[in-house]
């Protein structure tokens, strides 16, 4: 079949931009994975998923030392499953990765044409697979990617239900919400989140918890077997992670910066083998404790160290540029960094003059972006965690510059959708 005759009947179908993003979003992931290795540094997060991962194909469980519930499960699983039937080949995980990170990218295409017009999510999908720092992290051994995969289509099957009323869909969302919360638990603050946009656009409660209650239900149902795997460990209701306390204090503390600085509350006996998983679980606890201490007693750095989170979540994706690099390297990072300083100014400054124009498409995007805020500003903020914001900031930003287009110019959607 030839080329031209194949992109006729993608057309034909409504496929072809869907075709057209996916493609060039696992070219370039697919160029990266055979142009650099992963990076895998001793005591980095990569390092610990393929310490667990291994320890699950070992048969020893999901352990990591002596801490039974420290990282959030379904990537380290996801990582084993994959070294199950390729001899633990890391490249093939990165490919498989790939791959859903392209389709987040289509997914992204699509909620952008349900919500808003079919130019919003070409433009926000087309940006998705060409953002350097979403095919760094697609093909690196980070849960990003298959949270981001779980969280866009989970909202997509919340809009496709949203609107026509499919039960099966619904259930498809809850489940894949649970499965987000499940890689990182920030999937959770994403559950309350749909909850908050119901009640933004009904008014009601009633009729929001009415629309929400089988998403919360499904969701809570996927994560339940963990929570059990867990009370049976500890003895303590533990829903996915214990390693809250330990970021919360991290953050809060006489020693905080308000980025990554790997410090124990004052009391903690870290890592030792306990029975129950004491230790864990008062690490967890004791964190908490100590993190709202130094706040009760120091709430002006508190202060203070909150906008030095928000700093390092949304600053530009680093100070200088060092032309002793590569060009290639040089060229990336000015494109990066032009990319990046376009969706934060179209974001924050001038989206908000374009709400009127689609209120409710705007407000879900914002509503998304301040829940995945919210987790860094309480603990500690690199700018690696804004990950999961860019594509409901692409969204955002697609949509102004789509608006801005027709207004300006005064062009039609027919027209500049044509190439």
């Amino acid at each position: 079949m030839k080329l031209n005759h194949l992109l006729k009947i993608l057309e034909s179908k409504n496929y072809f931009y869907p075709f057209i993003i996916f493609a060039i979003s696992f070219f370039l992931r697919f160029l990266y994975i055979i142009s650099f290795e992963a990076e895998i540094i001793y005591n980095d997060d990569p390092w610990y998923y393929l310490r667990i991962a291994n320890n699950i194909l070992n048969g020893k469980g999901y352990i990591e030392g002596n801490l039974y519930a420290y990282r959030p499960p379904l990537y380290s699983y996801f990582i084993a499953l994959v070294f199950y039937f390729t001899d633990n080949n890391i490249n093939i995980t990165r490919l498989i990765q790939s791959i859903l990170s392209s389709f987040s990218c289509v997914g992204i295409y699509f909620i952008g044409k349900k919500l808003s017009s079919k130019n919003t999510g070409l433009i926000a999908g087309m940006f998705c697979a060409i953002y350097p720092q979403l095919i760094n992290y697609s093909v690196q051994l980070c849960t990003e990617q298959l949270f981001l995969f779980f969280i866009i289509f989970g909202l997509l099957c919340f809009i496709i239900s949203y609107y026509k009323k499919n039960l099966l869909v619904e259930i498809t969302a809850g489940f894949l919400f649970g499965l987000a919360s499940l890689t990182r638990e920030a999937g959770l603050f994403f559950i309350f989140g749909i909850l908050i946009w119901l009640i933004f656009k009904h008014k009601k409660i009633t009729t929001s918890l009415k629309k929400w209650w089988l998403i919360a239900l499904i969701s809570i149902i996927t994560i339940s077997p963990w929570a059990v795997r867990n009370y049976l460990i500890f003895n303590k209701f533990v829903p996915i992670a214990t390693n809250g306390g330990i970021n919360f204090y991290m953050g809060n503390n006489p020693e905080a910066t308000g980025s990554f600085n790997w410090i124990l509350p004052p009391g903690v006996e870290w890592n030792k083998e306990s029975k129950n998983g004491f230790y864990e679980i008062q690490a967890n606890s004791l964190g908490y404790k100590k993190g709202f201490e130094f706040i009760k007693k120091n709430p002006s750095r508190a202060i203070k160290l909150l906008s030095y989170k928000l700093y390092y979540l949304l600053s530009p994706p680093y100070e200088s540029i060092s032309f002793e690099e590569s060009k290639i390297e040089v060229i990336a990072k000015i494109i990066w960094l032009i990319m990046y300083l376009f969706l934060f100014i179209t974001t924050f400054f001038i989206a908000p003059f374009f709400l009127k124009k689609n209120i409710y498409f705007f407000i879900l995007n914002y509503i998304i972006i301040i829940l995945f805020t919210l987790p860094y500003l309480m603990a500690y903020s690199l700018t690696r965690y804004r990950l999961p914001m860019i594509p409901f900031m692409a969204l955002i930003s697609a949509s102004v510059l789509q608006l801005f287009i027709e207004k300006k110019f005064k062009i039609s959607k027919k027209i500049y959708l044509k190439f």
